[in-house]
């Protein structure tokens, strides 16, 4: 999962609001639910977390990335969790990885109705990020007008869910 150097230069430029509108493309309500938290009996407490993201449509239709997890349920492909003060969430010390971007190749146009929605799935390893049960966070991803569209990133909209609470017990 390596960063290319122009999601780089796309993802250092965001601005953490909302929704940002570039050609007046904004989603409606976004709801985020845990799916389920995991403890691996080697750790004091929660491990692996997965969310589910509701997004709704907002008067106009637009695409997100997407990959297929398992069972094919659609994931964000493009999606980031970002701190309280709108950092990105940073992966442990020493790990050499970026998280949360599939290559481009690999990315599916979900697309959301105008006036529909879609669950999209993100999972959390809490190995792997500089981040606690109990924190609170949000997840920022990306949307574009269609498909061809997301051959440009600039074309990109970050939008940022909610707050949401990562559990201190699993399920």
């Amino acid at each position: 999962m390596l960063l290319t150097a122009a999601l780089a230069a796309f993802v250092s430029c965001g601005i953490f609001a909302q929704s940002q509108t570039r050609a007046n493309l904004t989603t409606g309500k976004i709801d985020v639910r845990i799916l389920n938290a995991i403890h691996e009996p080697e750790e004091s407490s929660v491990s692996y977390v997965a969310i589910s993201v509701v997004i709704r449509g907002n008067g106009t239709s637009f695409v997100i990335p997407t990959c297929a997890e398992s069972g094919n349920q659609p994931a964000f492909c493009m999606a980031s969790l970002r701190q309280m003060n709108g950092k990105a969430v940073p992966p442990r010390k020493g790990l050499a990885a970026t998280l949360g971007f599939e290559d481009p190749s690999s990315w599916k146009a979900t697309q959301v109705p105008a006036n529909g929605q879609v669950d999209l799935q993100f999972p959390i390893d809490m190995g792997l990020l500089h981040l606690r049960p109990g924190d609170t966070v949000r997840l920022a991803f990306w949307i574009w007008p269609d498909a061809e569209s997301m051959k440009d990133l600039k074309l990109a909209t970050e939008v940022l869910t909610p707050t949401f609470r990562i559990p201190v017990k699993p399920d």
